[in-house]
């Protein structure tokens, strides 16, 4: 069997196919959920955390071009033509799953993240041309609904992970413990195997298709090549994009700044809306940590002797230190307030995990769904309907007064959620051409990454000097940025057929 003769596959072959994307979501979720969280706990400012977040972006924009360059020229008899990039990225993203949540400072945390994401996208990407590698046309639409259906899966585990850990399993922090608590390091360690252990299932249940040219043609081709071909390839595709991928190129343009802002702030924005969190008491965190871990020596009678002890034990964390003596009557005041805030931290922090598994719940419902609504009317119409829904969720954050109303909100996201991983790629696949699938896929997430990066450089100086550092109105923001891909959505012109070369 070749890439050019391809059957209609069952059920339970387009499942075998897409599994990985259940670990590969696991990756996604756990730092969509808790990134922003854990930046906080070690101590980041709102303003610094879209910059901290471009490691996500960047690496995509340069890594999945690449990626996609390069699997569509690859092929060996055995191991085949995407898998082994699945199977590369999976172990390098499972052990950066590991160390992420031992960060003892924002660089380390910042570093590993980028170690992350590349590794995420060095498997995702392949994964995308997959698809288009081993469906006819007319399943496309069922082949990324059901990778649609595993990331909203692996999303609703993964983004659970924390608060089930607490409240199902009683995992507690002991008092002075680590500042990231011990229920989002716990779930990192799942996920770093749940990533690789779905991503191995696929690997060995799936064979891939031989492509349409002979591995000793692909050889005598390749030869002929180098690395400034590859890139003069990129270039060219880059300048010749087939139409709809233009169209679609710019939906997506404002569809994920939209999302990004939503990962960005919002557990930050529930966690002070809804639970209270007191952003003033956030600079005195670290000096209560301290005082966890050394509130039995006897130096430490009043609250003045336990800032002068921090003062010189940690003479750089201490320099902005505000007044304690104004800010608190004494130490046990000092204790109560601040234990309380860092639970109401905490408690937002995996309650915003808890939303993020719900909107993805919602999106393994609907994927299921959706494939027959785009087939009853249209794959852009299915789209921006989607797209509305999900703009209407985050745009009605700030009515939302308790943390279960939240729920309303994330149904709308969920819905969105799905359509956004399915409907773009499948009004895409019919015009690209066979042969340069995986490195069109990559270049589309151009269009998905460079607003991220935008976003990311510039985004916290918006916080800091026009929103104040509000992150409901930047989760807001994001809303809009949503009802504008909505409509631009509306003017693409759908094409069928494999697209010009």
């Amino acid at each position: 069997m070749s890439a050019g003769n391809k059957p209609r596959l069952g059920f339970w072959q387009i499942w075998n196919m897409s599994f990985g994307f259940l670990g590969i979501q696991f990756g996604w979720g756990l730092q969509m959920a808790n990134m922003s969280a854990i930046y906080e706990f070690l101590g980041a400012s709102p303003d610094e955390i879209p910059a901290l977040w471009l490691a996500a972006p960047l690496t995509g924009l340069l890594v999945q071009p690449v990626i996609g360059y390069m699997s569509d020229r690859t092929w060996h008899p055995r191991y085949g033509r995407r898998k082994p990039y699945f199977l590369v990225g999976a172990v390098l993203a499972s052990a950066a799953l590991l160390f992420m949540p031992n960060s003892s400072a924002v660089w380390m945390a910042a570093g590993l993240l980028w170690i992350l994401d590349a590794s995420i996208n060095v498997s995702m990407e392949p994964f995308r041309a997959f698809v288009a590698d081993m469906l006819p046309e007319e399943q496309h639409t069922e082949g990324y609904t059901m990778q649609s259906m595993f990331i909203g899966l692996g999303a609703v585990i993964a983004s659970a992970l924390p608060f089930l850990l607490t409240n199902v399993f009683g995992l507690q922090d002991a008092p002075g413990a680590n500042l990231i608590p011990t229920s989002v390091r716990l779930s990192f360690y799942i996920g770093a195997f749940a990533f690789l252990g779905a991503v191995l299932y696929t690997v060995l249940t799936v064979k891939e298709y031989p492509p349409l040219d002979s591995p000793e043609d692909m050889r005598k081709r390749e030869e002929k090549k180098g690395f400034g071909a590859g890139v003069r390839e990129i270039f060219h595709c880059i300048g010749n994009m087939p139409a709809t991928m233009r169209q679609l190129a710019l939906v997506q343009f404002f569809t994920w700044p939209g999302l990004f802002l939503m990962w960005f702030f919002f557990g930050s924005a529930i966690t002070r809306s809804v639970f209270h969190y007191d952003d003033s008491l956030g600079k005195f965190e670290k000096m209560h940590v301290y005082y966890e871990q050394h509130k039995a020596d006897p130096a430490i009678a009043d609250l003045a002797s336990l800032v002068e002890q921090y003062r010189a034990a940690q003479p750089k964390e201490t320099a902005e230190l505000p007044d304690a003596g104004t800010r608190f009557a004494n130490l046990d005041v000092f204790q109560s307030e601040m234990s309380a805030n860092r639970e109401r931290r905490k408690d937002g922090t995996e309650w915003g995990g808890v939303c993020f598994a719900f909107y993805s719940l919602v999106t393994f419902f609907f994927s299921f769904l959706l494939a027959y609504i785009a087939h009853r009317t249209s794959k852009k119409m299915a789209h921006a309907v989607c797209l509305c829904f999900g703009a209407a969720g985050l745009l009605s954050l700030p009515l939302m007064g308790s943390q279960y109303a939240l729920f309303i909100s994330m149904f709308g996201v969920g819905i969105a959620w799905a359509s956004i991983l399915s409907m773009p790629y499948a009004m895409l696949a019919p015009a690209l051409p066979t042969d340069k699938t995986g490195i069109y896929m990559g270049i589309f997430n151009f269009f998905i990454v460079i607003p991220e990066i935008l976003a990311s450089l510039f985004f916290g100086k918006i916080m800091e000097n026009v929103l104040h550092n509000d992150q409901m109105s930047a989760v807001m923001i994001g809303g809009g940025l949503l009802l504008l891909a909505a409509v631009l959505t509306l003017l693409v012109k759908e094409k069928t057929g494999v697209g010009a070369r």
